[in-house]
């Protein structure tokens, strides 16, 4: 793979913004024990979240694009 090929990227993130938006994304996700095993394990209401600046992360990152986080149902 080219990482200059400019199709194939926008096609990737065409896919990829359709399957997070219709919920498959998450459906595949949560269709292997392993993750749901891994997520449950995380323990997350006993975790302490640090927030950290990154004043090398492209200005373009969608940080705000709440799709692209994970959301724990028991928060």
């Amino acid at each position: 793979m080219n990482k200059n090929n400019k199709k194939l990227a926008n096609r990737l993130e065409f896919g990829l913004t359709k399957a997070l938006s219709d919920g498959s994304f998450e459906a595949l996700f949560n269709q292997y024990p392993q993750h749901v095993d891994a997520i449950n394990k995380l323990q997350i209401n006993q975790r302490l979240v640090h927030h950290i600046n990154n004043p090398i992360l492209p200005a373009e990152t969608p940080l705000e694009d709440e799709r692209l986080w994970y959301r724990f149902s028991n928060q």
